[in-house]
């Protein structure tokens, strides 16, 4: 089949992407790179960069491409954002997927796979949750996942569109190539496994009080490649329906902390905290109708060997984040955020070679010496291939993004241009506005 993985660029989607073209089905993935990252997408699949708030990128895609059927990962899924921006979470995940379904109508595809949540559901009345429970969503994120849901009958109903709509709770682990690497981490074992690998000097347990056999939460974890697995089942279902997915168990936060430590070997510091605001007890989804209708059964159900896979990733890729440029900010805020951590990528990017070192000798003497040469450019002073500097938050509280200014003969390149002393000019990307000054006090 030919499958356009839209959202291919992230955690999931890329993951899934692997596996669709390992089992020989030719894929293509849209992604607009503002969560995901580039270096996820599996080279075999073909690439293209887009954002699904342009209905015109992605009607585009889907012509070129000509899908058999699309996989929808786009979205964006932190709940405590979502409560400070609703606004963000119901524009991107109902308004872009809009445009989704009506490119996809358009262009005559008519089967989609989503990829939803359980966070739909809200506090459960029993467990594990069922299809059929009433779903009461506490939060913006669960709600607007829940509308699109809602919409997909509609467009069934209006335009033939089929659909599978998969809900789960937690995805964890990876996949030999490819793991979990978000710009804000909330979940729970990658930040467990970041305060053993030393990036992160402890892990707060926000409340050990609950009524629980240790006083944490439980939560049901799934492993990423059954998941992805759930996801290539759903392709071949011919009428709309919706999928629970989840192992039936679940794992308090404490057994999740002892595993990583059991896996990794090494200490990992805790602090605990009060409850956080609407966390349930437990939250464990039931996957038996999947699994009598689709027949799919999860091979990585224990939670050791979903840690397992995450270290394996995390110790494999120790370094490796995504440079955020101003070239990809779309933004103020993105733009700042990339300056907020800069320190910590220069500290990290001192460690690359000693991690680059561990890789094993054969047929990667190429890959080093690629990484190697980044890691030598990168260090000193970060280029663009169009001559534009990266965004860099300067001391004397100046920034310059993207600046293209030319430089001044008399002074060094990072200096301005004499005869623009002393004038304004806007940021092309974050549109903020700055006050050439005079060189001198240009500090770097």
């Amino acid at each position: 089949m030919k499958i356009l993985v839209v959202g291919g660029a992230g955690y999931i989607g890329s993951i899934c992407t692997e596996l669709l073209l390992d089992e020989g089905h030719k894929t293509a993935v849209f992604d607009n790179l503002g969560e995901g990252h580039r270096r996820a997408v599996d080279s075999r699949a073909k690439f293209i960069e887009g954002d699904l708030a342009d209905r015109k990128q992605i009607e585009a895609a889907l012509s070129s491409t000509r899908p058999d059927a699309v996989m929808h990962f786009a979205a964006n899924a932190l709940v405590s954002e979502s409560m400070r921006d609703p606004s963000k979470y119901f524009r991107n995940n109902i308004f872009n997927g809009l445009n989704l379904l009506d490119a996809m109508v358009a262009t005559r595809v008519g089967r989609l796979v989503f990829s939803s949540t359980c966070a739909i559901f809200g506090p459960p009345d029993r467990l594990p949750i069922k299809e059929a429970a009433q779903p009461r969503p506490i939060n913006p994120y669960g709600e607007s996942k829940l509308a699109f849901e809602k919409i997909l009958r509609w467009y069934d109903e209006i335009h033939g569109l089929k659909f599978v709509s998969l809900r789960y709770f937690n995805a964890a682990g990876a996949s030999g190539n490819f793991g979990e690497d978000h710009r804000v981490e909330t979940h729970l074992i990658p930040n467990v496994l970041k305060v053993a690998l030393g990036q992160k000097p402890h892990l707060e347990i926000y409340g050990t009080d609950y009524e629980t056999p240790d006083g944490t939460c439980v939560r049901d974890y799934i492993h990423i490649i059954d998941l992805a697995r759930a996801h290539i089942l759903a392709l071949g279902v011919g009428e709309s329906v919706f999928y629970n997915l989840g192992t039936g168990g679940g794992s308090s936060v404490h057994e999740v902390i002892a595993a990583c430590r059991k896996i990794t070997g090494r200490k990992i510091d805790t602090v605990e905290k009060p409850r956080r605001l609407g966390d349930p007890p437990r939250l464990i989804a039931s996957s038996e109708k999947i699994k009598r209708e689709l027949g799919w059964e999860p091979q990585f159900q224990s939670l050791d060997r979903i840690i397992e896979s995450a270290w394996k990733w995390h110790q494999k890729f120790p370094g490796l984040r995504r440079l955020n440029i101003c070239s990809r900010a779309r933004s103020a805020s993105q733009c700042h955020a990339s300056h907020s951590d800069l320190d910590t990528r220069k500290k990290r990017s001192r460690n690359l070679p000693r991690a680059l070192l561990t890789l094993p000798n054969e047929r990667l003497f190429a890959i080093k010496a690629l990484l190697l040469l980044w890691w030598f450019l990168s260090s000193r002073r970060p280029l663009l291939a169009d001559s534009t500097r990266l965004c860099e938050q300067r001391r004397g509280h100046l920034r310059w993004c993207n600046t293209r200014l030319p430089a001044c003969p008399a002074e060094s390149p990072t200096k301005p241009r004499c005869d623009l002393l002393g004038q304004e000019w806007s940021c092309p990307w974050c549109s903020s506005i700055e006050q050439v000054p005079h060189p001198a006090t240009f500090g770097t």
